[in-house]
């Protein structure tokens, strides 16, 4: 005769393997190594490149800046130079997604005000060397 299933039968649970430590090991490994590539301070000089209807207005190295200094625009933008970053402090335009991007610290990362057609990208080589080695 067999045994009824029953909704209060609980599955059978099975002790853990080798090859799930190796694989939870793995993963912990993975975390850490993309924790560590994306907190890396970015070394190297970074360069402010400030453009408004495509035409290039600014080009600031921020190692040469020592405090805080500010650029009016024409348009009315503000932006902010830091010696490690630059940020778009305010703006006429009706959105400010382009002030809620914050402050910008590597290189490739932009803020764009589409309105007042101004953008604010940070360009430079962080570290000076490669950003992944595949193989």
């Amino acid at each position: 005769m067999k045994k009824k299933e029953t909704s209060t039968d609980k599955p059978e649970s099975r002790a853990p393997r080798v090859w799930d430590f190796v694989i939870l090991a793995a993963l912990a490994l993975a975390a850490l190594v993309i924790f560590l590539v994306f907190r890396a301070p970015a070394g190297g000089t970074l360069t402010a490149r400030v453009t408004a209807d495509g035409e290039t207005l600014y080009e600031i190295d921020l190692g040469t800046v020592t405090e805080e200094q500010t650029l009016t625009l024409e348009n009315g933008v503000v932006i902010a130079l830091y010696p490690d970053g630059a940020k778009i402090v305010s703006s006429p335009c009706k959105g400010h997604d382009c002030v809620r991007a914050g402050k910008l610290t590597r290189a490739g990362q932009c803020a764009v005000c589409l309105p007042e057609k101004t953008v604010l990208l940070l360009t430079g080589a962080p570290g000076g060397g490669p950003d992944a080695i595949t193989g």
